[in-house]
């Protein structure tokens, strides 16, 4: 198979041998593909410079297997440098997606999500909202929607003046008492109409999300807890 000038974001790169590198794409067409940069960490390659995370690229690859060969690499969109706090963020969505994107499925909605996500980022103290509103929907183009407007039965309202408890196979349940698990209804909606104008629905919201985000992931999947850590020092 060969492929010419297909949109992608860089995700990951892994040094190979002594001068390769296997660059982990998620493209707008074929998904995510790990793809061998042969040479590429030569002085004189055609790709160094321009394997760079967090733009918008023009790839193409040839060959069958697991990994082909990338063939061209191109920029297409500058969207600017990354810095701070936006850093740790960005790679955090890299991550997410590294753990919930399976390989050759194309996914072209989250993709323009993605990339949309990326230019919501370079808003000043866009940050929370941003993150919280990719993560809802990460699950959901993945198969795991959220019910955040109905409880367990389907049938009842969720209502902002009650508590739940929220079983990830089946939807939220009412309950009398609060726990360590339990989440008002006002931030399920909050969560739903993505206005996170509160303090306590911030956090709420982003433990609440950070549990399904942690239920629905393989536990067995290759991620940095590295930049996980970070990413909760720096409160994205």
């Amino acid at each position: 198979m060969r492929v010419f000038n297909e949109e992608c974001f860089v995700l990951r790169t892994v040094p190979i041998k002594e001068s390769s590198l296997v660059v982990d794409v998620f493209t707008r067409n074929y998904g995510r593909y790990s793809l061998m940069a042969k040479g590429a960490r030569r002085q004189k390659s055609e790709f160094r410079g321009s394997i760079r995370p967090f733009q918008l690229l023009l790839v193409g690859w040839s060959g069958r297997g697991e990994v082909p060969t990338m063939t061209s690499l191109a920029n297409k969109f500058n969207l600017g440098d990354v810095a701070g706090r936006q850093i740790y963020c960005s790679y955090y969505l890299n991550e997410l997606l590294i753990r919930f994107v399976r390989q050759a499925i194309p996914y072209p909605e989250l993709f323009d999500i993605y990339l949309e996500t990326l230019k919501q980022l370079t808003v000043p103290d866009n940050e929370f909202s941003t993150l919280r509103v990719f993560e809802k929907n990460l699950l959901k183009y993945q198969g795991y929607e959220l019910n955040l407007s109905t409880e367990v039965d389907g049938n009842t309202p969720i209502d902002t003046d009650k508590l739940y408890l929220y079983d990830f196979e089946a939807g939220p349940v009412c309950v009398a008492q609060p726990s360590e698990n339990s989440v008002s209804g006002s931030t399920l909606i909050a969560i739903a109409n993505e206005r996170f104008d509160s303090v306590e629905i911030r956090r709420e919201s982003q433990l609440f999300l950070r549990r399904a985000i942690g239920y629905f992931s393989d536990s067995k999947a290759d991620r940095s807890r590295e930049v996980f850590r970070q990413t909760i020092r720096a409160d994205c």
